[in-house]
């Protein structure tokens, strides 16, 4: 039924069933996520990572298709949408306008922002991660997961800096920095992740539910446990699923509560 009114004020309802345990479930909410338009573009990336082939597939051809004509947008928060800033020049009125506004520079695309940012970014030295910490505040998905990626794979880096995000007050930025602390397996940063696993957003509890995870630690399963009695069923998943992990690394490890 919602197939026949695609609007973006779905998203944050439907979001949920992407993790739907009905394939046919899955594949309709595909399928409205590319109706809706651009504004789904990060629901159909995750929609990539579907057990699913078909699922799998039908995102890749979508996304091929919007992105071919717009930048992806950009990141949805669960209890609703980030602003994104605009700009539209006023008219001109006629025999009042003293003189010509200054031409403002076209915003660049996600391709040309990673482009300029490979070109800074030319080898793996602490100098090279401050262009990656400023590309978390982008608000292209795509911009985000690119920094994301290449600092957690860094070597010989201080995680001071990646640190000091962890109060920062875009929720997306937040929970980049705890993604690539759970991916450097940055077990000083644990005391200052796991007081986030109470943090109103959820994209962010998912963050710390899928870093706890990373880190490998007999001291992250009660706060894993407490996520898993979490409101929203995606931050339950990935407790979950990092709870699963824990006992494959460790299976003398008891994760019950």
């Amino acid at each position: 039924m919602l197939s026949n009114f695609p609007k973006v004020e779905y998203l944050s309802r439907i979001q949920n069933l992407l993790i739907d345990s009905d394939e046919s479930v899955r594949l309709e909410v595909v399928n409205l996520l590319y109706k809706i338009g651009k504004e789904s573009l990060p629901l159909l990336h995750r929609a990539l990572k579907d057990d699913s082939p078909l699922i799998q597939q039908k995102a890749k051809n979508y996304l091929k298709e919007l992105e071919g004509y717009t930048e992806p947008v950009e990141e949805i928060i669960s209890e609703g949408l980030e602003p994104v800033d605009s700009f539209v020049e006023a008219p001109r009125i006629m025999h009042l306008e003293k003189s010509a506004p200054t031409p403002r520079e076209p915003a660049l695309s996600y391709k040309e922002k990673l482009k300029k940012i490979e070109q800074t970014v030319e080898d793996t030295t602490a100098d090279s991660i401050k262009p990656l910490l400023k590309a978390l505040e982008d608000k292209s998905w795509t911009v985000r997961e690119f920094a994301i990626k290449k600092i957690s794979e860094m070597n010989e880096i201080d995680s001071v800096e990646i640190k000091k995000l962890l109060v920062h007050p875009i929720w997306y930025v937040k929970a980049a920095a705890i993604r690539i602390l759970g991916l450097r397996k940055e077990e000083s940063a644990l005391d200052l992740i796991i007081p986030i696993m109470k943090d109103s957003n959820v994209e962010v509890r998912r963050a710390v539910a899928e870093a706890l995870g990373q880190l490998r630690k007999s001291d992250v399963i009660i706060p894993l446990q407490f996520l898993l009695q979490d409101k929203n069923v995606m931050v339950r998943k990935e407790a979950e699923k990092s709870l699963i992990l824990l006992k494959a690394h460790n299976p003398h490890q008891s994760t019950k509560p």
